[in-house]
């Protein structure tokens, strides 16, 4: 009994940090970007959801309501659990319509799900997007609900709803989305489980003697190519389901972890009472299950064509995507690797390669118009304001001019082809769920005419032969190929749609060729529209990620390799061309065994889709369902069990500031949320007191803040007395719903006011050197702030640059002679231009950034900038700090800036030092140590060393300079887990030897040696 005393404990001091972690943007919990404040917005619910979205969209609003209350009983089935289980109100569900980023997100803080609408574009998976979001998020929605069961729910009476999302995560993520990709693939007949490109990488790696252990392929490496949490966690999940037949797992792994939330191994427990063997044994079998199936297809597709790789052997993981053709012959990519951000390069048939412009990552496929030696492409841009404005707009590359430029300015325009010299042709996603192909003038992107599209397709890429449109589409059925002819106004079915992936479109001459994972590899193929006949041209052992035709009729593409993905060619005499039946395509054995699982589970209901393993038979779902569709319609919604509910089926205005505004989690402690969240953790000690706080934010995350009462003991001496416990209030609020950003803060009785006067008893003028003191009033201390600043912020992709101007004001009750009021003010901004980070760099490659401050107190400069290093990865990073202080005597705290070297900071002897300049230099030199891990407890992917040199010139009282330096470096370990916490975690030691005309040390004393720490989540 006192061990699970002792584990309850250590449970509740876990959840209290999970609870002040740094999360999102500044000091709040789940904080998502916000949505062009012009919108107005409006709500519709059911039992089980409340679907809030911009004005104007009701219909998609009703289609994303029927889908999720249809999907709500089928995603629990395996899992126990239901979304918003036992809650008395709807999950709020936002619908995000202006951001080209398809995503969704479940959180608790407060409780929601987010959706983008605008469909995956990118890599489509053959299935309606509102299906998918549906399934996949439902399941995590489903997932949360763990947090108020057994151990978990007192604590959710303690701590509110930082549990549910704390319980949710105990199992790590790699679990969660793994679970979530098996509702996905064991529910439909399509899901990311039966695409060739998802699990591609493991069956190319236990061929090629890939063998590492759990930990590196759960947490990756910066310098070894590793599949995501997604597809790592669907093959473990779905072996275990399928080599066990445990179709129950997840439900006893959440089971056993609301039990015991203690055990830091409670993945290799319920697997050992699930399969009966012990860790070592189990997992090789369950993680090779997919690989079975894939050996005797491999040899089933056999013979296979040769190739030529063009990119040469690096020892760095390198990707080369996106191939492409050029006018002299040669062939293009895009290039990128760990130390490098993209760039589009031409690459010679010797190997060479020739960089041509950077690019962003977030692309289409690039189309190359033979006619005018012209590529085409859309790229997402950020708005400066909203994060959840986000345009896709056509770019264009002449290699006649060698000139880049942006077509189109406005809209959601995805997929451009060329229709002749004059105009292009693009997929348009519009905000309320509809679509059309847009016909846009080449050189000023106006839009010309419009092609209209039923509304049970999706398409997702075209191209055109003469005046026939073909185009790829997605139905309830899976992907397809369409045509059709202006002057006959209508869609025509090429090849009908089934559950597998069709992309990389384009023509030849009379016929269109494309990319299929009709087979369980990505092949290509020739499709001629006037024989239906389909012929595939090629044979590969494990797939391409991606093909092109190239004009002599070579197919370039891009294959994995050891290094990531290199850049490959077969010549035209080389292909298969061999005739195919497209009705004949590939069955996934293990995904086939999910969808058996999940009919079993919900064995005995009525019909619903087809198992893609075996078109005869139907997968069925409880009568239900029915029920739950006809609850989801627009005016038919009925809230089943819920008294007094009138009218709640019709869709309300939804007003953002103070609809929807939760106060969603608390704690029976204070915390000084600023300091926890800056993660340096100096005054580790003096961050938690006696007290309580809460926290408040609206469904779209646009108002939030938090509470808190402190109690704190009075130090001897104040003007209360000593010894005497003081009861102290703090509120902070920020609201970002409008284009100027709101900060707002109040503390009350933090200490006693003060009254300052002069010893002369008169008011002090410019000319006089009287010194100021105070003293403590039995009266308790008001401090209140308001900052109001424009966070902007661009982003192509390529470039990261921001404004951030600001302007704030400050009031304090302190008496002060000839004056009524105390206010302060401040003013400045803060700018950068920076381009990406690559994954394995500590700095970006170059950049420049700098703040400028005014106050009435003092003014300072910050000047930084970034250089590359002498070897990959490395980088120099050189700073200026230069401040004056406009008084010599304070108001209140103005948060000057620390003019003194590292090693310095902490000497009470320097202090009141505000005057000078500081000049940094700091070489970051990351280096790989293996990726040793000891047991599950700690992972280390990396070493940073960054050796430092900080040197301050400081104005002396009695006229004058001094100098201060130090010198020294920086050791740290970047760990993916640490001590089961698996986050981002950098633990080290810095040194610093201390000099300088005013460096009060002698001897060892000026040896400075001291820990470092910091973390984050995202």
């Amino acid at each position: 009994m006192g061990d699970r005393r002792r584990y309850t404990w250590i449970l509740l001091l876990a959840l209290c940090f999970f609870l002040f972690l740094p999360t999102g943007a500044g000091a709040q919990f789940v904080l998502s970007n916000t949505d062009d404040g012009k919108l107005k917005w409006k709500s519709i619910q059911s039992s089980s959801y409340r679907v809030i979205y911009p004005v104007g969209c009701d219909s998609l609003a009703g289609v994303y309501l029927q889908q999720l209350e249809l999907q709500h009983p089928r995603v629990a089935s395996s899992l126990g659990m239901a979304a918003n289980q036992d809650r008395k109100n709807p999950l709020p569900v936002v619908l995000h319509t202006q951001n080209d980023l398809a995503n969704g997100l479940v959180v608790w803080t407060p409780r929601r799900m987010e959706l983008n609408t605008i469909p995956e574009w990118t890599s489509p998976c053959p299935m309606p997007w509102t299906t998918m979001l549906a399934i996949h998020e439902g399941r995590h929605a489903a997932q949360m609900s763990n947090g108020y069961r057994r151990v978990f729910f007192p604590f959710y009476c303690i701590l509110g709803e930082i549990v549910p999302g704390a319980a949710a995560g105990w199992p790590g993520q790699l679990f969660l989305e793994g679970d979530a990709v098996i509702a996905e693939t064991a529910l439909t007949s399509s899901g990311r489980g039966r695409t060739a490109d998802f699990l591609q990488y493991y069956n190319y790696a236990f061929n090629n003697g890939d063998t590492r252990n759990w930990m590196r392929w759960r947490l990756g490496s910066y310098y070894k190519y590793t599949p995501d949490n997604y597809a790592f966690g669907y093959a473990l999940l779905s072996g275990i389901r399928t080599r066990y037949d445990a179709p129950l797992f997840m439900a006893d792994y959440f089971d056993y972890v609301s039990r015991r939330p203690y055990d830091p191994w409670p993945f290799r427990h319920t697997l050992r009472r699930t399969s009966g063997k012990k860790f070592r044994r189990s997992y090789p079998e369950v993680f090779r299950a997919n690989y079975d199936e894939w050996v005797a297809d491999t040899a089933s597709r056999a013979p296979f064509m040769s190739y030529t790789v063009f990119s040469g052997p690096t020892r760095r993981l390198t990707n080369y995507t996106n191939p492409n053709s050029a006018p002299d012959g040669s062939y293009l990519w895009v290039k990128e690797d760990i130390y490098h951000s993209p760039v589009f390069m031409e690459l010679e048939p010797d190997g060479t390669e020739r960089k041509l412009f950077p690019i962003s990552s977030v692309i289409g496929k690039m189309n190359y118009e033979e006619r005018d030696s012209t590529l085409y492409w859309n790229e997402v841009y950020k708005h400066p304001r909203w994060g959840h404005k986000r345009k896709s707009v056509v770019k264009s590359y002449s290699f006649t001019t060698g000139k880049l430029k942006t077509v189109s300015k406005l809209g959601h325009y995805l997929y451009p082809i060329e229709i002749d010299s004059s105009r292009i042709a693009v997929i348009h996603y519009q905000e309320d769920g509809k679509e059309d192909i847009d016909i846009l003038d080449r050189e000023s992107g106006d839009s010309l005419s419009f092609i209209a599209i039923p509304d049970s397709l999706q398409i997702v890429e075209i191209t055109h032969i003469d005046d026939l449109l073909y185009a790829v589409g997605i139905s309830q059925c899976g992907n397809g190929l369409y045509s059709y002819r202006a002057t006959e106004g209508e869609w025509k079915v090429e090849l009908r749609p089934h559950p597998f992936s069709v992309t990389a479109l384009e023509h030849d001459d009379s016929t269109v060729v494309f990319e299929s994972d009709r087979t369980g590899v990505n092949e290509y193929y020739r499709y001629n529209p006037v024989t239906k006949e389909l012929h595939q041209l090629t044979s590969s052992l494990y797939g391409a990620r991606e093909y092109n035709l190239c004009p002599d009729g070579d197919i370039s593409f891009s294959m994995i390799c050891d290094h990531g993905i290199c850049a490959a060619v077969t010549r035209k005499d080389e292909l298969f061309n061999r005739r195919v039946d497209w009705d004949d395509y590939h069955r996934y054995a293990v995904a086939d065994k999910l969808s058996e699982q999940e009919e079993a589970l919900a064995g005995g209901y009525e019909k619903a889709a087809p198992i893609a393993g075996n078109p005869s038979r139907t997968l069925k779902w409880p009568a239900e369902d029915a029920a739950a569709v006809k609850k989801a319609r627009m005016g038919d919604a009925v809230e089943a069990g819920r008294e007094n509910d009138t009218n709640d089926d019709q869709p309300k205005r939804y007003h953002k500031l103070g609809n929807g505004v939760h106060l969603h989690s608390w704690a029976p402690l204070y915390a000084d949320v600023d300091a926890i969240t800056s993660s340096s953790f100096d005054n580790i000690y003096n961050i938690a007191h006696l007290g309580a706080m809460a926290f408040f934010q609206n469904d779209l995350s646009t108002f939030s803040g938090w509470v808190g009462y402190q109690a704190k003991l009075v130090e001897a001496g104040r003007g209360d007395g000593g010894g005497n416990w003081r009861n102290i209030g703090h509120l902070k609020l920020t609201y970002s719903g409008v284009f100027p950003e709101f900060e707002g803060e109040l503390h009350i009785n933090e200490d006693t006011a003060k009254e300052f006067f002069y010893k002369s008893g008169r008011p002090k003028r410019q000319s006089d050197t009287d010194t100021l003191f105070y003293m403590y009033t039995s009266a308790p201390r008001v401090r209140a702030g308001l900052t109001v600043r424009i966070p902007l912020s661009w982003n192509n992709g390529v470039l990261q640059y921001g404004l951030i101007p600001y302007v704030g004001i400050g009031y304090t009750n302190d008496i002060m002679p000839g004056k009524l009021a105390n206010f302060l003010y401040n003013l400045g901004a803060r700018a950068y231009v920076m381009t990406r980070t690559a994954s394995a760099a500590v700095y970006p490659h170059l950049g420049v950034g700098g703040t400028l401050h005014l106050s009435e107190t003092s003014t300072y400069a910050y000047l930084y900038g970034y250089v590359p290093g002498i070897a990959w990865g490395q980088g120099l990073k050189l700073s200026a700090l230069a401040q004056k202080r406009l008084k010599d005597v304070y108001i209140y705290v103005s948060s000057y800036a620390n003019l003194l070297p590292r090693g310095y900071a902490g000497d009470s002897s320097l202090q009141g030092i505000y005057d000078g300049f500081k000049l940094t230099a700091d070489y970051a030199a990351p280096f790989p140590m293996g990726d040793w891990h000891i047991g599950d407890a700690f992972y280390c992917t990396r070493g940073i060393i960054t050796p430092h040199f900080d040197c301050s010139f400081l104005k002396l009282a009695e006229g004058g300079y001094g100098n201060l330096w130090s010198a020294g470096g920086t050791f740290e370990m970047e760990f993916a887990s640490f001590f089961w916490i698996r986050t981002p975690m950098k633990i080290g030691v810095t040194y610093s030897y201390n000099g300088g005309n005013l460096c009060p040390y002698e001897g060892k004393y000026k040896n400075y040696l001291g820990a470092t720490f910091s973390m984050s989540l995202f």
